[in-house]
């Protein structure tokens, strides 16, 4: 598991991101508007480009405060960036706003997550996990994804044999996709590969492997 990635060259975190934006849009201050901590964002990185996009963002939320959807897109960039704080609180006042969203709620999680807040995070990620199998396409790969970060929080916790048991039912899906790979690296002509990849399936779990697949990989 990991955290999401960081751009090498990082904008420096100010201080205002630590704090929590309260529900009024007001600052921590009661005086200054939340938008305007996230503004600071963009006035500090070198490249033109993205602090272009990143104002763009801050001038959607300080237009449409109340649009779920603004406050996820400018939260995503933030974590694309390397910008947990602040794309910690954006997300946050996505999901305020939409809590029934399973994308809001899985990115809120990532960023609880790379600011080390495991507890909280993994509340977000267990309750995916759970409602998974109820998720539409394109949103049924969330409640997977969910289930590798809830274990690795709990590993991050010191839990580390509750995630070994959060984990042991992705084993089966994980065998399938190894099974699918070895099979698309056959027909590619990637023996070597091919056999490679199934027989971590068939360690991992035999009775999930696709046996029909050994005579054509194996031989």
């Amino acid at each position: 598991m990991r955290k999401k990635t960081k751009n090498g060259n990082a904008l420096q975190e100010s201080p205002k991101h630590n704090k929590q934006l309260p529900a009024n849009g007001r600052g921590g201050n009661g005086s200054k508007p939340f938008h305007e901590c996230f503004s600071s964002v963009a006035a500090m990185t070198q490249d033109k480009k993205l602090r272009s996009v990143l104002r763009r963002h801050a001038k959607a939320v300080r237009a449409h405060p109340d649009e779920a959807a603004h406050w996820f897109d400018y939260g995503k960039l933030l974590l694309d960036i390397g910008q947990n704080k602040p794309a910690e609180a954006a997300l946050q006042e996505a999901f305020r706003r939409a809590p029934d969203s399973a994308n809001y709620r899985y990115y809120l999680g990532i960023a609880l997550e790379n600011n080390d807040k495991f507890p909280e995070a993994a509340t977000h990620f267990k309750h995916l996990a759970d409602i998974g199998p109820e998720l539409e396409d394109p949103m049924s790969t969330i409640g997977l994804s969910a289930l590798m970060d809830l274990g690795y929080c709990l590993e991050k916790m010191g839990h580390c044999v509750d995630a070994f048991a959060t984990l042991q039912p992705a084993v089966g899906t994980a065998v399938i996709i190894l099974c699918n790979l070895a099979r698309f690296l056959s027909g590619a002509g990637e023996h070597d590969r091919s056999c490679f990849l199934y027989s971590v399936a068939l360690m991992l779990s035999p009775e999930d492997a696709d046996h029909s697949m050994a005579p054509a990989i194996l031989t």
